[in-house]
C-alpha cells in the first residue's frame, strides 16, 4: 500500500494501540500467526433454538463488542491494529449448518468435520473469528462452536459473549427492542491506559524485574539426553491427574472469606513442593497465565469489556519455605501483578539489561476458574466435550515452554494437565510429577482448612 493511502485507509477506521507483549506476538516467528491459536468453545442446546433468531443475534454482538471487529495491518513497515467498523460484510462469519441423517454421518462426525475445515479458514490478519451453528433437523439439537483466534478475546470474553449473545436472542424473541448492559470502558481505553502506564513506570518496573531472584533458578533436567530443538509439538504428551470432587461450589468455598487463600495460589505452592521433589530444585521459576482486568484504576471498569486481557508473568517460588513463608511470599508477588499492573511485558524492555544473569521461565501454569453462580444462557446451552474440536498446530513448530500446565474443572472434576516432549522428559515420572501436585494440594488444604 503506497504510502499517500494509509491516511485514506484508517480514515473510517478506530486505531487501537499495541501492548508491548502484544507487539511481542505479533512480530514472533515461532508463532508465525497460525490459525491454531484460537479458543473454540462449543455449547449444545439445552432446549430447542430458533437458529435463524441465533444467527440475528450475533450481528448484534458483532456491533456491541468491537473487539470482535480487530485487524491487524502492516502498513509500510509499521504495525497497526484497528477496529472494523460493522458492515454487511460481517454476516458472513456467522455460518448455519442444518444436519439430517441421510447425509451419510452422524451428527458428531458432520460437527467435527466442518469445525476443522471452517479452522483451516482461519487465518491472521483477515479472518479471525468464525461463529458456526449446527442444528439437527432430525432431533432439534443444536451445536454452536464459537472459532476465534486470541487476539480477539480471551476466556473470561467468551463468558461475556455468551451471556450477551443469549441477552440479545431473548429480547429478539420476546420482540423487545436489544438492549445491553453499558460496558463502560472501552478495549482501546484499556490499551491507551495501558501504554501510558508503562511509560510512566518503566523505571520502577525496571528495577522491581532486576531486583528478582533470578540467580537462585536453574535450567530444568532431562530424563533423555536429547537437544532442546526436539521439544516440538509433534512431540508432546501429556500426564494428567485429577480430584473428584462432591461440589464444584463447596469446593471453591474453601477459598473464600476472611483468612482464606485463592485456589491458584495454594495450587503453585503445591507445585513447587512437588517441583522439588522431582526437579531437585530449591527455587520454582514459573511462567503464571493470570487474568488481566485487575487494575488499580478506578477509573476502568473492565468486568463488561471484550478483548484479550489475560497475561503471563515469572513466578519465584522457593520451595524449602514454611508453608506460611510460601503463601505470602506468592501471595506477595500475584499482588503485585494483578493491582500494580506489573507486567512480563516489562521484560521484553529490559532484556538486554539481564540477558547474561536472566533466562525466562521454562515450564507455565494457565488456570481456568469455574463459573459459578446463575448464567443466564446455560438456560439455553451449556459447554460441551462430546466434540472435538482440537486442531493441532504443525508437528515441527517449537513448543514455547518445556513444561506447562493447564488446571481446569470439567463437570465435578478438577483437572490439572502437564504437556512436554517425551523426547526430553520420561511419561511414568511425569505421571508421578503430575499426580504429585494433586497430593501436595490436598496436604495443603488439609493443613489449611481440613478439606480432604
Amino acid at each position: 500500500m503506497k504510502q499517500e493511502r494509509i491516511s485514506d485507509f484508517l480514515s473510517n477506521q478506530t486505531i487501537i494501540p499495541i501492548l508491548p507483549n502484544r507487539y511481542s506476538y505479533f512480530l514472533s516467528k515461532k508463532r508465525n500467526y497460525s490459525h491454531w491459536f484460537m479458543l473454540t468453545p462449543i455449547l449444545l442446546s439445552k432446549q430447542v433454538i430458533d437458529v435463524n433468531v441465533l444467527k440475528h443475534a450475533f450481528s448484534y454482538l458483532l456491533q456491541y463488542h468491537d473487539s470482535l471487529r480487530i485487524n491487524v495491518h502492516f502498513l509500510n513497515n509499521e504495525l497497526i491494529q484497528t477496529i472494523e467498523p460493522f458492515k454487511k460484510s460481517f454476516y458472513s462469519t456467522c455460518n448455519l449448518y442444518l444436519y439430517k441423517k441421510d447425509c451419510g454421518l452422524s451428527f458428531k462426525n458432520y460437527v467435527e468435520d466442518k469445525i476443522q475445515l471452517e479452522k483451516q479458514n482461519i487465518s491472521f490478519p483477515d479472518k479471525l473469528l468464525k461463529f458456526l451453528v449446527f442444528h439437527n433437523v432430525d432431533n432439534e439439537i443444536t451445536v454452536l462452536a464459537f472459532l476465534f483466534h486470541h487476539i480477539l478475546a480471551d476466556g473470561y470474553s467468551f463468558k461475556i459473549l455468551m451471556e450477551d449473545l443469549f441477552d440479545i436472542y431473548e429480547q429478539i424473541l420476546q420482540n423487545k427492542a436489544v438492549a445491553l448492559s453499558n460496558k463502560r470502558t472501552s478495549y482501546k481505553k484499556f490499551c491507551e491506559h495501558s501504554i501510558n502506564f508503562f511509560k510512566k513506570n518503566l523505571k520502577e518496573e525496571s528495577a522491581y524485574w532486576k531486583k528478582m531472584p533470578w540467580s537462585t533458578t536453574h535450567r530444568l533436567s532431562f530424563d533423555y539426553q536429547n537437544d532442546i530443538s526436539s521439544n516440538i509439538e509433534g512431540n508432546t504428551v501429556s500426564s494428567i491427574s485429577s480430584i473428584n470432587l462432591d461440589s464444584i461450589d463447596n469446593f471453591m468455598d474453601n477459598f473464600k472469606g476472611e483468612g482464606s487463600y485463592g485456589l491458584v495460589k495454594i495450587l503453585l505452592i503445591a507445585i513447587a513442593k512437588a517441583y522439588k521433589c522431582h526437579f531437585n530444585s530449591n527455587t520454582m521459576l514459573i511462567n503464571y497465565v493470570y487474568n488481566g482486568r485487575f487494575c488499580s484504576d478506578e477509573s476502568l471498569h473492565l468486568d463488561r469489556t471484550v478483548g484479550w486481557f489475560s497475561e503471563g508473568a515469572p513466578i519465584f517460588i522457593p520451595t524449602k519455605d514454611s508453608l506460611k513463608s510460601l503463601i505470602n511470599t506468592v501471595e506477595a508477588q500475584i499482588d503485585k501483578l494483578y493491582y500494580n499492573n506489573s507486567s512480563y511485558g516489562y521484560l521484553k524492555y529490559i532484556f538486554q539489561e539481564l540477558k547474561d544473569d536472566f533466562f525466562p521461565p521454562e515450564i507455565s501454569i494457565n488456570y481456568t476458574p469455574p463459573w459459578l453462580g446463575e448464567s443466564k444462557y446455560k438456560n439455553f446451552m451449556v459447554p460441551t466435550s462430546e466434540f472435538n474440536s482440537h486442531l493441532s498446530p504443525p508437528a515441527n513448530t517449537q513448543r514455547v515452554y518445556l513444561l506447562n500446565a493447564k488446571a481446569y474443572f470439567s463437570e465435578k472434576t478438577f483437572i490439572l494437565s502437564w504437556n512436554y516432549s517425551r523426547t526430553l522428559f520420561d511419561k511414568s515420572k511425569m505421571d508421578k510429577f503430575s499426580s504429585n501436585c494433586l497430593v501436595e494440594l490436598k496436604n495443603i488444604m488439609n493443613e489449611l482448612y481440613k478439606s480432604f
